[in-house]
């Protein structure tokens, strides 16, 4: 069973690194939008969408970083969600 989860796990990173490589598919401005250095890149962002639960938004994104002082605010999120076409 471990086996089983640690091969979805891995299909799954494969295809958020896909999906990054051409983020401008799915992007509202691709020029401009996921351009600057964020703490939240479009991979990134991806990989917390594809993971989040039911929590808040708040716990989610605490979760993710490892609880890192550093974690971005759910206002950051919601910025870079508004460039993602839905």
């Amino acid at each position: 069973m471990s086996n089983y989860i640690n091969q979805v796990s891995d299909s799954l990173k494969n295809h958020i690194s896909e999906l990054a490589n051409n983020p401008c598919l799915f992007l509202r401005n691709p020029n401009v939008d996921f351009s600057r250095k964020r703490k939240i890149d479009f991979k990134t962002f991806i990989g917390i969408m594809m993971n989040s639960g039911g929590a808040t938004m708040s716990k989610e994104l605490l979760d993710f970083f490892d609880f890192n002082k550093n974690t971005p605010s759910v206002s950051a999120f919601t910025q870079q969600r508004s460039k993602v076409l839905p």
